[in-house]
């Protein structure tokens, strides 16, 4: 049974997908550069709520894999600013 709190955590989930989305669409179409603040901001929180729901759903390859991502992507960032 699905509860209340299960709802809730599962819009993490989903706002992930549809970041993950917007990001592909905003470097596809919007002409916004793979480096720009605006893309690994976005990127990031996608991937680290996406790391969270499979952290939830026990699947732990797919959760590391979206760790290792948020790593290089925390790299970009922080390449960014200095």
């Amino acid at each position: 049974m699905i509860t209340r709190h299960h709802k809730y955590l599962s819009v993490i989930g989903w706002y992930g997908a549809v970041a993950a989305i917007v990001g592909y669409f905003l470097i596809n179409f919007a002409g916004v550069e793979v480096h720009s603040p605006l893309f690994l901001y976005l990127n990031l929180s996608a991937i680290l709520s996406i790391a969270f729901d499979s952290l939830r759903h026990k699947a732990y390859a797919s959760t590391s894999i979206n760790l290792i991502v948020a790593t290089l992507t925390v790299v970009s960032i922080v390449k960014f600013l200095f």
